[in-house]
């Protein structure tokens, strides 16, 4: 649906409340930081296929620091940080 932009100040938009703009802003900033720590994810992939750990370590950290809400991406976040760790016999 697209959206009409009022051209005067009394003007409303219709059928469209505060209630449906406030959930459709919401949903976009949860799908932006999906995508964002997804962004982080692959880029630590990256760093971890070239060797770099302490970089794929960094990438992955900032991924979890998004706090998106798929426990799947979060967990695999996690493991590849764990992994890099280990690589770097950071075993504590």
């Amino acid at each position: 649906m697209r959206l009409k932009i009022p051209q005067k100040v009394g003007e409303n938009l219709p059928h469209l409340s505060f209630v449906h703009i406030g959930a459709m802003l919401s949903l976009n900033i949860i799908f932006f930081f999906l995508e964002l720590a997804n962004n982080y994810k692959e880029d630590g992939n990256f760093n971890f296929k070239c060797r770099k750990y302490r970089f794929a370590i960094l990438a992955y950290t900032e991924g979890l620091k998004q706090k998106c809400k798929d426990n799947e991406l979060n967990a695999q976040l996690y493991n590849n940080r764990s992994a890099c760790n280990f690589f770097l016999k950071n075993y504590r």
